[in-house]
């Protein structure tokens, strides 16, 4: 099976998520599966087959603060995002952000299965942004994800069951959540989880179905449109569905 594992912020090695995401790969490999890595490149990336860089992105204001704490954010190259894509059976993104989504809707349309993980909890983000102080932050966090990316996932990874009783307290359906720990005796797990979420992958999907709300329907479009006039280009273009317009 080949998988692609989305993290950003996979090229800093102090980042504790960074580690965990290279532990899964590892111990995916040793199971025989291929597995890269799409994030955030820098010079020691360029130079491995298995991590597929992208330009790291500027964020004004709490970039510096973010990248302290282990995070850093990558450019979206819908080119570049959509031949990773092309080549995996299976995404696993680890956390809610921008290119995370772009993922999705690219492999939802390639009808590829989407998996997540859980990671990136608000009171973490909020404790490093120093947003302490704002009390509804959390829980509107909460829901914005939810909205923006996780309801669109059937099979969520929750490194502890005190993530799940979270998520379950704000709206996320109990069904899709995995949990299981970050050690890697526990890859068993995740390769099931794989495994069944590539099973259920559906040839002619409505499209109409996996972008409900016009938000989400721009976004494809503005992708599309963009991975098009790319490839034409260079002689040839993609299939765009009908069903996004």
């Amino acid at each position: 099976m080949k998988i692609l594992l989305v993290l950003e912020c996979a090229s800093l090695q102090k980042a504790e998520i960074s580690g965990v995401c290279h532990k899964f790969a590892s111990e995916l490999r040793l199971r025989g599966h291929e597995v890269k890595i799409l994030g955030a490149g820098n010079d020691e990336t360029l130079k491995d087959r298995n991590f597929i860089s992208l330009k790291k992105s500027c964020i004004p204001f709490f970039g510096k603060s973010l990248e302290k704490e282990g995070f850093v954010f990558a450019k979206v190259q819908n080119n570049v995002i959509y031949e990773a894509i092309r080549w995996c059976d299976v995404l696993h993104f680890f956390l809610p952000t921008k290119l995370s989504n772009t993922c999705r809707l690219i492999a939802e349309t390639l009808d590829k299965p989407v998996t997540g993980s859980f990671y990136m909890t608000p009171e973490n983000m909020a404790d490093a942004l120093k947003m302490n102080w704002l009390k509804p932050f959390s829980t509107s966090t909460y829901k914005r994800f939810k909205k923006r990316i996780y309801r669109h996932v059937k099979h969520i990874h929750c490194s502890s069951k005190g993530i799940a009783e979270k998520l379950t307290k704000y709206g996320y359906e109990p069904s899709v959540l995995h949990v299981f720990d970050n050690e890697v005796d526990e890859i068993s797990s995740l390769e099931e989880m794989f495994l069944t979420a590539k099973k259920e992958v559906r040839r002619g999907k409505d499209f109409s179905s996996l972008y409900p709300c016009g938000k989400d329907k721009r976004e494809s479009r503005g992708i599309f449109n963009a991975l098009n006039k790319y490839y034409m280009q260079r002689g040839f273009a993609i299939e765009i569905p009908e069903k996004l317009y």
